[in-house]
């Protein structure tokens, strides 16, 4: 059961949110709720706290993720996204991965799993509506990947329920990748046997919900095409 002074209370919060400050300001000074005033100060401003606190956390955490997070799905690549693609630098480290049975064309490997990875230089260029690797390696002949880029690609976001991340008021940090996929036209030691080949970038890092250039650390290119087959890997560099 309600005390009077609860049913009081009540009533006067009511009466400030129908009838407004102005009449709670009359009311005030014409004497009918004179012991209240200071009451009346307080519940104004835990009024506000409640009414704005709400919309300055919503506007903070527009980035916040969720946990349990997980997206995958073909989006076209808009003018924001082209313009974070110009934003990647790759370092001017490329390594073949996989195993010796995975490469075909490139160089020859041996079944050795001992055998170190072999590296290749990479200069890279992101150009408007095109993507290029070139390749060269202790000297040798040098090769070119080329590919447009495409109109759509697959954008993947989970949260990897990283432990670390129970107490971030943030939310997780998603693991995410940006996947693109193309016709590539081959030149020099990358054209055995073929000019042209499937590629399949994967561009790789971790962040909030928001996306940022700067959250992709590594990445993968894929090439796939007659009488070729391997993969390169390397780390980005997007600290400027």
């Amino acid at each position: 059961m309600r005390s009077w002074r609860q049913f009081v209370r009540v009533a006067v919060v009511r009466h400030q949110i129908i009838v407004g400050p102005k009449a709670m300001i009359n009311t005030c000074l014409s004497g009918q709720a004179h012991s209240w005033a200071g009451y009346f100060s307080r519940v104004a401003a835990i009024l506000a706290v409640l009414v704005f606190a709400p919309v300055n956390s919503a506007r903070a955490c527009a980035c916040c993720s969720e946990a349990g997070h997980r997206y995958e799905g073909a989006d076209e690549i808009d003018s924001a996204g082209r313009a974070m693609l110009q934003q990647i630098r790759f370092t001017a480290r490329a390594e073949l991965s996989g195993r010796a049975d995975d490469t075909i064309g490139l160089i020859e490997r041996s079944s050795d799993e001992h055998e170190e990875f072999p590296v290749f230089v990479l200069a890279s260029a992101v150009e408007p509506g095109l993507l290029k690797f070139r390749l060269s390696r202790e000297g040798q002949e040098r090769g070119e990947i080329s590919f447009p880029l495409p109109a759509v690609m697959t954008r993947f976001a989970v949260d990897p329920r990283n432990p670390a991340d129970a107490e971030n008021p943030r939310g997780p940090t998603l693991y995410r990748e940006w996947r693109l996929t193309g016709d590539a036209t081959l030149t020099g030691m990358v054209a055995k046997g073929t000019h042209t080949a499937r590629v399949r970038l994967i561009l790789q890092g971790r962040g909030n919900h928001c996306v940022d250039a700067q959250d992709f650390t590594h990445w993968s290119l894929a090439v796939e095409g007659k009488a070729i087959q391997f993969t390169l890997s390397g780390e980005l560099d997007n600290s400027n």
